[in-house]
């Protein structure tokens, strides 16, 4: 079992290709229009709505899985 704070493989793949692209949670957020907290319930697959998962891969070039 996931602990709260582990990402989700939705999130590893987001992290992953934000380090790849030398971004931050925050400046994705601020890109997106989203807090910084909302992106970080999504990368922990505690929440999030489709529309903001699929606007987040868009953004980052990967899948949503």
């Amino acid at each position: 079992m996931r602990k709260k704070w582990e990402l989700s493989p939705f999130g590893v793949k987001a992290k992953k290709r934000l380090v790849e692209k030398g971004m931050t949670q925050t400046e994705l957020a601020k890109k997106l229009g989203f807090s910084v907290w909302y992106i970080g319930v999504i990368f922990r697959g505690n929440g999030g709505s489709d529309e903001a998962i699929e606007k987040i891969a868009k953004e980052l070039g990967i899948k949503t899985l």
